[in-house]
């Protein structure tokens, strides 16, 4: 199905027209066809690559924003600040605006140490020690495994290599939903983790409006197979040079296929107000990053269900794999690292019903703020992010980074 729609598409980019090729397919931004690395440096900020080993053998690539030209502060020994993605997404997504409009480049500015982490299945995260990335093997995962494993090498290995005790988490969609369940469960590592901003907050998804509910409910919550029916069973939307070059054609075209680019985007995640249209071409030649169907599979089991809970695999395989015949429950209650919660009502997959949920769990949550009229990758894209919200979150950092 995937396979005939690029081919019309490709048919309409190349359909006889009046207009010149030239007029057809302007000169592609400077900022696509690139990785995260040359995207921070090609703003004037020095950029690393480090690789991350998780326990169970997932290799991945992860970036980190040292200093930057523009410190406002010079700090002896800085603050670490680790960024950490959503769904389908990757370590760009900090990045991906220009510097006065980008959280990784603003916390930079800052005088924060810098780190955008990226999580197993996605473009940065397409190695193992053991399996190749075209064995369905190494795609037998979900968020419960990047909570477990991902996550907690991810902050192991930062704070090592800085030498320091804890860090500032900030994460978006399911990067909020990982550090939930992990932060609960681990407690040990929960008190590594100075504050935790969510941005977007995901646990429970009973209430999302996302296309994502409507695929769930052709299943039942005990069976969530018609993912892997749908989509196979190893990765789901993928980054592919065939993608990028589409995206590039096709969304620098003219406004109204701006548009019609922008809306794929909002389909997943809701309508937004404030996105840089002329930037759609650049989105989209970084995401979608690409995740496993079996993650897909777990967000699905849990539109059904209504609960935070690991994978569900059955009773017999659960038996075997939990010791119980239905997975275990995530308890958020448990969790007493400050937390912030910043959502809006207008958020697709961060629905406010599901945020009450967190809300009514968390022990300590230090700060509760709604945007009224953003959605969910607005947290990361709108071009008024930083007067609507960064500059709310560089003070809450600043006030964490001194205790």
């Amino acid at each position: 199905m995937f396979k005939n729609i690029l081919k019309i598409l490709i048919l309409i980019l190349f359909s006889n027209s009046n207009e010149s090729n030239a007029q057809k397919f302007p000169k592609s931004d400077i900022d696509e066809y690139i990785n995260t690395t040359t995207l921070i440096k090609s703003k004037g900020y020095p950029c690393e690559e480090h690789d991350v080993l998780t326990k169970d053998g997932y290799i991945l690539s992860i970036n980190r924003i040292p200093y930057s030209p523009n410190e406002v502060k010079k700090f002896s020994q800085k603050k670490i600040v680790l960024l950490q993605h959503g769904l389908l997404d990757a370590s760009s997504a900090w990045v991906i605006n220009f510097p006065e409009q980008s959280l990784g480049f603003i916390l930079s500015d800052a005088g924060y140490d810098v780190w955008l982490g990226n999580m197993r299945g996605n473009k940065y995260g397409l190695r193992h020690k053991h399996l190749k990335s075209n064995q369905s093997e190494f795609w037998d995962f979900s968020w419960s495994d990047m909570a477990k494993y991902d996550l907690t090498a991810l902050i192991d290995y930062v704070l090592q290599r800085t030498s320091q005790k804890d860090l500032i988490y900030v994460g978006h969609s399911q990067g909020t939903l990982i550090g939930l369940a992990e932060f609960g469960a681990n407690l040990a590592l929960a008190e590594k983790i100075k504050l935790f901003v969510a941005l977007g907050p995901v646990s429970t998804v009973k209430h999302i409006k996302s296309p994502i509910r409507y695929i769930a409910n052709m299943g039942t919550y005990s069976n969530q197979n018609v993912w892997f029916k749908l989509f196979g069973r190893r990765d789901f939307l993928p980054s592919s040079n065939k993608m990028n070059w589409l995206a590039d054609k096709l969304c620098n075209l003219k406004v109204t296929d701006r548009i019609f680019c922008a809306n794929l985007l909002f389909l997943l995640c809701g309508p937004s107000k404030y996105m840089n249209q002329s930037r759609i071409a650049v989105y989209f030649t970084h995401e979608p990053a690409g995740t496993s169907v079996k993650n897909l599979a777990h967000f699905g089991q849990a539109v059904i269900s209504g609960k935070f809970q690991m994978y569900d695999y059955g009773p017999a395989l659960n038996k075997q794999r939990y010791n119980q015949s239905s997975p275990p429950l995530y308890d958020i209650s448990k969790m007493h690292v400050p937390t912030a919660l910043y959502w809006a009502k207008n958020d697709w997959l961060a629905d406010p019903v599901d945020v009450e949920f967190i809300r009514n769990s968390l022990p300590k949550i230090v700060d509760d703020y709604e945007i009224m009229d953003w959605d969910h990758l607005d947290f990361l894209l709108a071009t008024n992010a930083k007067e609507c919200l960064y500059d709310r979150i560089l003070k809450l950092i600043k006030k964490y980074a001194k205790i």
